[in-house]
């Protein structure tokens, strides 16, 4: 039996990356797709389905005097089931997690 796919759905994250950094690390984390990078967003096509990940430079954080970068990160899944949703997320936080004890 075929998986549900759903039309279109978002998921939103709130990241501590700088647009630099996010990109950089995108490249490792992305080095086996296909995927197209333009001044806000990147976009992985698929044969049957599309991601669409838009990014939003938010000003830093400041800690006492320490800056963190604010990036909102929001991901458009077109035609995707929810267990491939979850796979490429669960994969993509794996990826960029920001070490810490």
């Amino acid at each position: 039996m075929d998986k549900p796919y759903v039309s279109s759905s978002s998921v939103e994250k709130d990241m501590g990356y700088s647009y630099q950094e996010f990109i950089q690390q995108f490249k490792v984390f992305a080095s086996d797709l296909e995927y197209e990078i333009n001044d806000s967003s990147i976009v992985i096509p698929g044969k049957k389905n599309c991601l669409k990940i838009k990014l939003k430079q938010q000003a830093d954080r400041i800690i006492a005097s320490l800056k963190i970068p604010h990036l909102i990160v929001t991901f458009t899944f077109e035609n995707y089931s929810k267990e491939q949703q979850s796979l490429f997320l669960k994969q993509f936080e794996l990826s960029f997690h920001k070490g810490g004890g």
